[in-house]
């Protein structure tokens, strides 16, 4: 299912329309008007399992107001356990999301593109990723792109960030690999 249309309002409304739909392995949502928070995708999520690819970014030349964090990424992480693609747009500046004890890591995500989220902690999201994939390497990908090009020149600094995630992630994931992995107490490398 494909959604351009930049007049048409994205909304939880919406969502819930699309939930019958559990068979869909693919949605890519693309739209000016995208306003969906953290249990919009969670009912998404739970309602679409066999997602493989999944993409609700905003349009290119809006500015687009977060309401949805990490939490979303967990949602998806947990219940759609074949998720391979996943494009979001999130407010990762607010450090409110938690992994349950025992989640179960996902090991099908190798692809997040972020579109331009923001970011202020990197060494907490990486954190947070390693908590919820066990891929060897994801690929992070974060783009700025706007037609206004003081709005893209402040974003751009994020890019740097979001590479220095990229980074952490596979560090952290190897110590978590490690943690996991004890024969006779020797630590055994991934």
């Amino acid at each position: 299912a494909d959604q351009n249309n930049a007049g048409l309002k994205i909304d939880g409304r919406i969502v819930k329309s699309l939930t019958p739909f559990h068979n869909l392995r693919k949605l890519h949502i693309q739209s000016a008007h995208l306003d969906l928070d953290d249990e919009d995708v969670r009912s998404l999520a739970q309602a679409m399992p066999k997602l493989q690819s999944l993409t609700l970014l905003p349009a290119s030349f809006c500015r687009y107001t977060r309401r949805t964090t990490l939490q979303s990424l967990l949602h998806i992480a947990t219940r759609c356990s074949e998720i391979a693609s996943l494009g979001m747009q999130l407010d990762t500046t607010k450090n409110t999301w938690r992994v349950p004890v025992g989640t179960k890591l996902n090991a099908s995500l190798k692809h997040i593109n972020f579109g331009d989220s923001s970011i202020t902690d990197p060494i907490s999201v990486a954190q947070f990723l390693s908590s919820i994939i066990s891929c060897p390497r994801i690929h992070i990908r974060w783009s700025a792109m706007s037609h206004d090009r003081d709005y893209t020149n402040r974003l751009r600094g994020y890019s740097e960030i979001w590479s220095k995630v990229s980074q952490l992630y596979c560090a952290m994931r190897v110590a978590r690999v490690q943690e996991n992995t004890r024969a006779d107490g020797d630590l055994v490398y991934p």
